[in-house]
């Protein structure tokens, strides 16, 4: 596995591992594949359902410890609406990806 091959070369303290699941996960087995990537080291890891499971993903990443907003920020253009939906949800971390937000500019 290649987490583990990046975790023999690397120590914890020298490299930081970020995943992103692209809704890749099922809803019934996302908690036990979060749980298995822990013993790698793993930054939050962002989308894990699709956007879709909408509240059943926010309580994914609850209660995996793996609290982060990414692609919920997409569309989301005022200050207004950033604020609401940041203070809704409370994430620990917050992924920008200026080409999807358009620019830096528009991040504000």
């Amino acid at each position: 596995m290649l987490l583990q091959y990046i975790r023999r070369k690397y120590f914890r303290e020298n490299i930081e591992i970020r995943l992103d699941a692209n809704g890749a996960f099922k809803k019934e087995d996302a908690l036990d594949k979060i749980n298995s990537l822990k013993r790698f080291n793993v930054h939050p890891l962002s989308n894990q359902l699709n956007p879709g499971f909408g509240e059943d993903g926010r309580n994914l990443q609850k209660v995996s410890h793996t609290d982060c907003v990414d692609e919920e920020l997409i569309g989301i253009n005022t200050t207004v609406e950033k604020e609401k939906l940041l203070s809704k949800l409370k994430p620990q971390f917050i992924i920008l990806k200026p080409t999807l937000h358009g620019d830096f500019h528009r991040l504000q």
